[in-house]
């Protein structure tokens, strides 16, 4: 096979002879380029019997193109004029080219024989871009960025590369190997160290080729995308802005509302953590406002993993604390599970409908709505959850390992967000378990390594929670476990879920939910596969139940049901379709407008409702913040056990003390009491009278608060 070899050279007089005379005498000939060099390259070139051709334009990728256009072989050699790729090894590479019919073979530099040859830091950078490429081309090149390939012309002609500079090699490569009708393989090559100044600017020309990656990948989803797709992925962005659209309502509303003092208690602790850095304070969640990292011990909570905090850490970083940004933490986290466990949907379904109706009655459900945004470790537990389901299966119909990596590294993340979450793999583990039959794609490292990672990232926990304490037993824990896990008498069980589910989910969505689980038991043989990739979903919330049925009657306790009454929603209208299309396009108007309209009547029962204090006495705290300094407040007790002081550390920015161990200690030196409204009960009464012994005088009230002080310096309107 007659070949042409191409030397892009800019100024490489230094190089250029060594290079050229080591070529093979049996090329057609050999092309260089000359890209605007200011020293004797060309003319050295010639001198060596090389054919110079000039190029203008700047840039790697239109030298290369200009050199290629310039040839006659059949089949083109590229490597670099600056000595490092071995000219020796042309021919045998040629060799096979040619016994393995193939079209491109691209020089392979690593593993580096002499490592010398390349500065540490260029090693990490193509360490970085050789996984970035696989990961988003699902490729498995061993050196993206290699400047040496042996390719026949008509490949050249065939896939036409488009960049001018640097990007052109990894650009090169992608487009070979993602053509089916191409044959392509890289070969090891040994790297010799530079001869003359390096052109490479690190930095500059690493951005130049990660952006181009991110460009290239989007033009190859554009050319692949289909009318079905391109209906698929708007209608997810519709679900999104729905789901978006109906978050915002009173999204910077303060924190008044039942279940809003976890937004103060876990605010507090994102403040503590963006005060004193991440490390410092060892992720630790502490919901007292912290004055220095080292009176910190103790402090922390150790009944639940603490990173759920972090996604609101990063929130407040970027756009300072407020309301909004608490409530963002987990809105994007939601929003996050939405689209990636619409994708899962349509795995299963194989259709690009279904999916979205399943997840237009998510988002319809006013439970997600309104407990999407509260900044509790339970909301992070859920869109883990779906995230940690929706790998599961990517990885069983795609069949890509990349898929089960991520799998496992889900579940070490979510495992440190919330205990709940632990049972979403659980429940995949044992849809893998009895579902032989239909989920045999790494079954076998799946029944064997899910259990491992729970245990591994369940003592990272616990050893987290005890380092925290310095070296505390693992009784609190224990015992905070066995509480959640108690059940309560069913006749307070029953009606409590019962009462909270209608909140959270509506009437109309437990009815469809009941009629929808009836429909997929009976009909579970007639499509097994389908059951049994959406079986870990409907199983996880009542293994949640079973397993923290105490914790369930909380207000958010039932909110993992929100997964299966939407599935089986979407189920109880596919059923209909496949009966009657009129009956089915009527009732899924029916659950569509009644669902909204029940939706947001159960939001304004959130919203101005259920109110734990008022805009008032938030006012108040406000106006009293700057007042006062740290530990000179007293938070009164309250008859419900809702622990407040989280919302006036986070309102008044100042650490306060809790009644009554705040006036007992003799330490303390408080001057303000904030106590409920004394007319409310006896119990505020007496609390009252509590603070009057100790010689507080009330001085004034906003709406559910009162303020009693012994300083008088401390005024309010």
């Amino acid at each position: 096979m007659r070949f042409t070899i191409v030397l892009p050279c800019y100024n490489e007089e230094k190089s250029v002879a060594t290079v050229l005379d080591s070529l093979p005498k049996e090329a057609l000939e050999i092309v260089v380029v000359d890209n605007n060099s200011s020293d004797k390259t060309s003319i050295i070139a010639t001198q060596h019997g090389a054919k110079v051709v000039l190029e203008k334009k700047q840039g790697y990728g239109v030298a290369i193109k200009r050199g290629v256009r310039a040839s006659n072989g059949e089949a083109i050699v590229v490597l670099d004029g600056d000595g490092q790729y071995p000219s020796e090894k042309i021919q045998e590479v040629l060799s096979f080219l040619e016994d393995n019919q193939l079209d491109f073979v691209s020089c392979s530099r690593f593993p580096l024989v002499d490592k010398s040859s390349m500065p540490l830091l260029r090693r990490v950078g193509n360490w970085l871009f050789n996984l970035a490429t696989n990961l988003l081309f699902s490729l498995k090149l061993k050196d993206s960025q290699s400047g040496m390939w042996v390719f026949k012309k008509e490949v050249f002609d065939k896939i036409k590369p488009q960049s001018d500079g640097m990007p052109f090699s990894e650009e090169l490569k992608i487009r070979v190997a993602n053509d089916k009708e191409l044959k392509f393989i890289e070969y090891p090559i040994n790297y010799k160290p530079r001869i003359g100044e390096s052109k490479l600017f690190p930095f500059k020309d690493g951005l130049r080729n990660l952006f181009y990656l991110f460009r290239l990948k989007l033009e190859f989803w554009k050319a692949n995308l289909k009318l079905d797709s391109l209906i698929f992925y708007a209608g997810i962005f519709v679900l999104l802005s729905i789901y978006i659209l109906l978050s915002l309502r009173e999204i910077t509303a303060p924190f008044i509302h039942i279940t809003s003092d976890v937004n103060g208690q876990n605010g507090i602790a994102a403040v503590n953590l963006l005060n004193f850095g991440l490390f410092k304070l060892k992720f630790g969640v502490i919901d007292r406002l912290l004055l220095d990292a080292a009176a910190a011990t103790g402090q922390y909570y150790t009944h639940h993993p603490s990173f759920f905090v972090l996604p609101v850490v990063f929130t407040y970083k970027l756009f300072g604390v407020s309301e909004l940004t608490t409530r963002l933490g987990p809105m994007l986290m939601m929003s996050s599970g939405i689209v990636i466990f619409t994708l899962a949907l349509r795995k299963i379904f194989k259709n690009i409908w279904l999916p979205l109706v399943i997840m237009l009655f998510f988002v319809l459900l006013p439970g997600v709505i309104f407990y999407g945004k509260t900044f509790e470790l339970a909301v992070f537990s859920l869109p883990n959850a779906m995230i940690t389901f929706s790998l599961f299966i990517f990885y069983q119909f795609n069949k890509k390992n990349i898929y089960f990596y991520l799998f496992l590294f889900s579940i070490i993340t979510g495992g440190l967000m919330g205990w709940f979450f632990y049972l979403m793999p659980v429940s995949v583990w044992f849809a893998v378990l009895f579902g032989r039959r239909f989920i045999e794609l790494g079954r076998k490292k799946i029944l064997c390594l899910v259990p491992l990672l729970l245990i591994l990232v369940a003592t990272l926990n616990v050893l987290h929670f005890n380092n925290l304490n310095k070296g505390s037993s693992i009784v609190p824990l224990l015992d905070a476990f066995s509480y959640r896990a108690t059940p309560p008498p069913l006749s307070v069980l029953g009606p409590k879920i019962l009462s909270v589910s209608i909140l959270l989910f509506t009437i109309l969505f437990l009815i469809t939910f009941l009629f929808g689980l009836v429909q997929f038991i009976f009909k579970f043989k007639k499509d097994q596969l389908v059951s049994f990739y959406l079986l870990p979903a409907i199983v996880f919330p009542f293994l949640v139940l079973i397993v923290f049925s105490e914790w369930s009657r909380h207000p958010f306790g039932p909110l993992f049901f929100s997964l299966p009454i939407a599935i089986l929603t979407g189920i109880l209208i596919k059923n209909s379709f496949e009966k009657s299309k009129k009956a089915g396009a009527t009732l899924l108007i029916f659950l569509v407008v009644t669902g909204f309209y029940l939706s947001w009547r159960n939001q304004n029962v959130f919203y101005y409702g259920l109110t734990i204090i008022k805009k008032e006495d938030i006012n108040l705290l406000k106006e009293l913040g700057p007042q006062v300094n740290d530990d000179d407040v007293c938070l009164g007790s309250n008859d419900a056990g809702i622990g407040l002081n989280g919302i006036v550390d986070w309102y008044m920015r100042k650490r306060t003390l809790r009644s009554p161990s705040c006036l007992e200690n003799p330490d303390n030196h408080v001057k303000v009491g904030v106590i409920f409204h004394p007319q409310t009960s006896s119990f505020y009464l007496k609390e009252q009278e509590f603070f009057s012994q100790h010689g507080f005088n009330m001085q004034g009230c906003g709406k559910n608060w009162c303020l009693v002080t012994k300083d008088p310096v401390v005024k309010i309107k």
